[in-house]
């Protein structure tokens, strides 16, 4: 304990620069909580290819449900008549790393919270719900809204004001199903106590499924849902090439092409020799998609918090990277109940390779290497 205090501490002396606009009360309190993660930004030289030591063996003393049944993203996509989808708020700090299940996630929204520190939104297809699900964090209003496009069970341990006041009024409108920690629906989740709190919170397609029985939740996703689409068969010979991305959040993220898989992979950036480490899932595979998307928008700090309004509908410039190469577009969204589309920049849209599709949401500020 005194060894990750101490580390926490050096976190929270580099984020001073950063975060002028904190009180010093507030950022001790934000930090020890939830922060860590501050990395010097600098483009990348090298890749280390072994697999980073996982220091924390969260498949151990736990009291995880048995659940063998799960299947691959590939063969798991969102689309009409599918089961109630699953969206779970999931954790990026480093302390909850690695993350359990989030490669079986069919989307998965990543987008900056406070101080520029990601999280994600992994949206499940029921029948690949694995068997251990987390870390599990707190709501946020656009993450939310991300949900509302599914009409999704939306899973998730407290959250901001807004965020909760969106989602008692979004339950009331049947736009989304909650499924809160904190708030009555402990017995679906369990603690690993190998984990540091609050980066330790779990649960799994058992548990899932049980809340969706017990709480008498619709079996389909919303009648009005429209999907994107899928196909092996996609022409890319006219786009750029582009194999390489760099994302410069506060923690930056790099993805590297592998044009063996067709797999673009994820790779964590080391803050002081700028090497690239994969970023694994719990069970040691590397994460990965065959369609990468950044999608850029406003993004805004409400309050000396860093709380971040993120304009979620409307449209604005997006980056699809498929096959190793780069379609320029945009996105566009006509309401809360309503799917992002992507369109290409002759207004086609965009079709998706059958896998995982994952959305890194920035604002211009933020820098991108392609």
């Amino acid at each position: 304990m005194a060894e990750l205090l101490n580390k926490r501490k050096a976190i929270f002396i580099k984020l001073i620069p950063k975060m002028k606009f904190f009180s010093w009360g507030l950022i001790f309190v934000l930090v020890i909580i939830s922060l860590s993660g501050c990395q010097k930004k600098q483009i990348l030289p090298s890749i280390n290819k072994s697999t980073p030591e996982q220091t924390n063996n969260s498949d151990q003393n736990n009291t995880a449900p048995e659940n063998n049944n799960a299947t691959e993203s590939q063969t798991a996509l969102i689309s009409e008549g599918i089961k109630l989808p699953v969206a779970i708020m999931m954790d990026n700090f480093i302390d909850s790393r690695p993350v359990s299940g989030i490669n079986s996630a069919s989307i998965v929204y990543e987008s900056p919270a406070e101080a520029d520190i990601t999280r994600f939104l992994a949206v499940f297809n029921q029948d690949a719900l694995p068997d251990k699900i987390g870390p599990i964090r707190s709501a946020r209003p656009y993450f939310v809204s991300w949900a509302e496009e599914y009409g999704a069970l939306y899973i998730h341990a407290g959250g901001s004001d807004q965020a909760l006041r969106t989602i008692k009024s979004d339950q009331n409108d049947d736009k989304i199903y909650d499924l809160n920690e904190i708030s009555g629906g402990g017995a679906y989740f369990w603690r690993d106590h190998n984990r540091v709190a609050p980066s330790n919170l779990y649960t799994s397609g058992e548990f899932i499924k049980k809340a969706i029985e017990n709480k008498n939740l619709p079996e389909k996703i919303k009648t009005n849902f429209s999907g994107w689409k899928f196909s092996n068969d996609i022409n890319l010979t006219s786009q750029e090439s582009s194999e390489f991305i760099k994302i410069n959040y506060l923690d930056p993220v790099a993805w590297k092409f592998d044009s063996k898989t067709d797999f673009y992979l994820r790779f964590s950036i080391d803050s002081k020799t700028g090497t690239l480490n994969p970023f694994v899932d719990s069970d040691g595979t590397q994460i990965k998609t065959k369609n990468l998307i950044i999608q850029k928008t406003e993004i805004n700090i409400l309050d000396e918090v860093g709380r971040r309004e993120i304009t979620t509908i409307g449209d604005g410039e997006a980056m699809i990277f498929q096959k190793g190469k780069l379609t320029k577009g945009k996105w566009q969204r006509a309401g809360s109940q309503e799917s992002t589309r992507f369109y290409d920049t002759f207004d086609k849209e965009i079709e998706f390779l059958p896998d995982s599709v994952w959305i890194e949401v920035v604002s211009p500020k933020h820098k991108l290497v392609y």
